[in-house]
């Protein structure tokens, strides 16, 4: 440690303060990614699949920006989130219409 300015020797951050990096496009894909399977595999939870999807695709997203390069990590993230997102539309949708067609074959019976 240096004497003069309390500063551990070779470290980029003062004495006390944490070293704080922001997360690797790598990281963000890896997430986005885990997201986006875990969104598939609770399909039949109708907002839990929803939000893991939306989110994968967001992080997706944003670590093929801050990449610079193509990542295929990234995109299949988006992908099985996007995927994951029409699935559930698709499965809220026919839910919306069963739900219609019970209302109203109750309504036919009187």
């Amino acid at each position: 440690m240096d004497e003069n300015n309390m500063k551990p020797s070779g470290a980029g951050t003062p004495y006390g303060q944490p070293n704080v990096e922001e997360a690797s496009p790598k990281g963000k894909a890896i997430a986005s990614l885990v997201l986006s399977i875990l969104g598939f595999a609770f399909v039949l939870v109708p907002f839990l699949d929803l939000i893991l999807s939306i989110v994968a695709t967001v992080l997706g997203s944003s670590a093929k920006e801050s990449d610079g390069r193509r990542s295929g990590i990234a995109t299949a993230g988006m992908v099985v989130g996007i995927i994951g997102i029409v699935v559930n539309a698709i499965y809220s949708i026919s839910w919306i219409i069963l739900a219609a067609i019970a209302v109203t074959a109750g309504s036919l019976i009187y």
